[in-house]
């Protein structure tokens, strides 16, 4: 269900009428194989090539499960959490 008013998430983000604000991060244009997630380190490529190789090692390979599965529980997490990742 939208939110109305003003409130705070357990994050601290403001929810107004059902949509989130975000704090503005600077970014400089990367491949779209990059997630959101990793996006705002695109001022520092060798952080950003690291976190993205850590998170696909460890969310996308090293599991019984197969990618649809482990695509399906983190956006069920997400969506649980309020999170647009």
């Amino acid at each position: 269900p939208a939110m109305t008013g003003k409130s705070k998430s357990s994050a601290g983000n403001t929810y107004r009428n059902g949509a989130d604000t975000m704090a503005w991060i600077r970014q400089v244009p990367v491949d779209d194989h990059y997630t959101d997630m990793v996006k705002p380190l695109s001022l520092l490529p060798g952080a950003m090539d690291a976190v993205y190789e850590m998170t696909m090692a460890i969310s996308f390979g090293s599991s019984a499960l197969t990618r649809v599965q482990e695509e399906a529980i983190a956006t069920s997490v997400s969506v649980s959490n309020r999170c647009r990742y």
